[in-house]
């Protein structure tokens, strides 16, 4: 749902005995937005935190200075209670993880043609929202500290080429002994590619509109249409921008995910005929026994690292576990808000059932019960506004209220290098991707190196195409990180303005083992 601050505010806090509070979000022209002032001074003397969360180091000495002048300096009494509370969220994550989950499966949201009655029961469900979001920030919390306090056993507190190389080889060591939702997403759609490719030899599926994908799959691919459908019981609640409620989910959209599957079938088809699967590796360092053997290296020489690291593959594993609770309490929360649009709209109350998601819950209030409907005009106009909203980029950081920066296009010298935190080691020499939008996500090409803003779930299934990755925003746990590893697919993330620096079809030479992209110029050919 699109809200403005105050509503943000209203949602996250919709029931008085729930005592869970969101004071450090909120909601900037359509855009989410994470106040991180005192957690910076936190992590002040601490930049692999910063990291580990955000990709690269964060704080700045206008922020200490701002902060000094606004609230002095942190007693230790402070600090000895955040140290204390770390200790028992880390304590009873488990069975605060449990307890998302039991949350999630157990959330009904009664549905009624009354729509005053409807919207107190959609309010009722967003306390549970509320609390398993909280969930997610505590194991997500300790998920952090736990591979932070890794990395300062094995390297220490400076941010070097050291500690960012062990850093690495941690969150590879937690990733890759933790089955994830995350990496078995794009698994499922492997699985689903294959069958069809081998019950339709001819390739006619590519050819079947996606309206009429289904029923063609039914009839002529069984077992593909069965995977199909087990992919939906499963992961329908999932998709891009999955914590909108305003965005469709695969479930709400099955011709969408057909077009995906439709993509992948093409693009394995010609990566047979190119040989082209995943650019052209000048060198991989991501094999499995090349990176077990660095992992065994990292922590020999460290017994309690050794003993913490199962602590820290359950704190990640955890973490995924809760979030797949939290997107499914949003699915099940945006499908009775759907259903109130359109018992509103029978009721004359809206024009369309779609502009439900363009009201707050104080205004939805007013309108149900007969009062304002001055309002509509006001939703009206957010709904107009919203494609050009959604279409701004935010700088990563910011001081004060987030304002959209000016995007144009940046020149990178010859011979210059961005520079990122490295994700999965690797060299790739190809062809740039250049995307802001996951809806031209369908012009990606075989082996191409994608370089996007962000990524989410939504970006999944793209991700077998790809030789390379490289993020402007993430840290080393970060969706495209943690399915980076998966495959070992050369990544890095954390790269400021690389967006702007590179265009579609330049010819880069990606080093994620140094965490470095650079333009490669070659002749013209006559």
């Amino acid at each position: 749902m699109r809200l403005d601050d105050r509503a943000f505010d209203r949602i996250m806090r919709p029931a008085a005995d729930v005592n869970v509070e969101f004071r450090d979000t909120g909601i900037y022209s359509y855009h989410g937005a994470l106040q991180l002032f005192h957690s910076v001074i936190l992590m002040e003397d601490d930049p692999i935190t910063q990291v580990i969360i955000c990709g690269q180091v964060i704080s700045t000495p206008e922020i200490h200075r701002l902060f000094r002048i606004r609230s002095g300096h942190f007693p230790a009494r402070v600090q000895f209670k955040l140290a204390l509370k770390t200790l028992v969220n880390a304590i009873r994550s488990d069975s605060v993880a449990k307890k998302s989950v039991s949350m999630s499966q157990n959330l009904s949201v009664p549905l009624s043609d009354n729509p005053i009655e409807l919207l107190n029961n959609i309010v009722q469900a967003l306390a549970t929202l509320q609390i398993v979001m909280y969930n997610h920030c505590i194991i997500s919390g300790v998920s952090s500290i736990m591979q932070r306090i890794l990395v300062n056993i094995i390297s220490g507190n400076e941010v070097n080429a050291h500690s960012v190389e062990s850093l690495v080889q941690v969150a590879n060591s937690i990733i890759n002994s933790t089955n994830t939702v995350s990496v078995d997403i794009p698994r499922q759609f492997e699985n689903i590619v294959s069958s069809i490719l081998n019950e339709d030899p001819q390739h006619k599926f590519v050819s079947i509109h996606s309206s009429d994908g289904m029923k063609w799959l039914s009839e002529h691919c069984a077992r593909s249409h069965q995977l199909l459908e087990e992919f939906f019981d499963k992961f329908g609640h999932r998709g891009n921008k999955e914590m909108d409620f305003l965005c469709e989910t695969w479930s709400m959209n099955k011709p969408k995910v057909l077009d995906i599957i439709r993509t992948l079938i093409e693009a394995k088809i010609s990566s047979k005929s190119t040989n082209n699967a995943a650019g052209n590796r000048v060198k991989q360092d991501g094999g499995t026994e090349n990176q077990t053997g660095r992992i065994q290296q990292v922590f020999k020489n460290s017994k309690i690292a050794n003993l913490l690291l199962p602590f820290s593959r359950s704190a990640v594993a955890r973490r995924e576990i809760t979030k797949e609770a939290l997107v499914l309490c949003f699915h099940k929360i945006r499908l009775p808000i759907l259903y109130l649009g359109s018992v509103m709209q029978r009721a004359g109350l809206l024009t369309h059932s779609q502009l439900v998601f363009y009201l707050t819950l104080y205004e939805l209030k007013q309108v149900t019960e007969g009062r304002n409907r001055g309002v509509i005009s006001k939703a009206l106009r957010r709904e107009r506004l919203c494609s050009q909203l959604d279409k701004l980029i935010f700088p990563p950081q910011s001081i004060g209220r987030p304002s959209p920066v000016n995007r144009q296009p940046k020149v990178l010298s010859l011979g210059k290098q961005l520079s990122g935190t490295p994700v999965w080691p690797g060299e790739v020499l190809g062809v740039v991707r250049v995307l802001l939008s996951l809806s031209e996500a369908n012009t990606i090409c075989q082996g191409d190196i994608l370089v996007t803003h962000a990524t989410d779930t939504g970006w999944t299934p793209y991700f077998t195409m790809l030789g390379g990755l490289v993020t402007e925003l993430g840290g080393i746990l970060s969706h495209g990180a943690v399915v980076a590893r998966e495959y070992g697919l050369p990544c890095i993330v954390g790269v400021d303005d690389v967006t702007l620096y590179f265009k579609t079809g330049d010819k880069v030479l990606l080093n994620s083992t140094k965490g470095t992209i650079e333009k490669i110029v070659e002749e013209k050919q006559a």
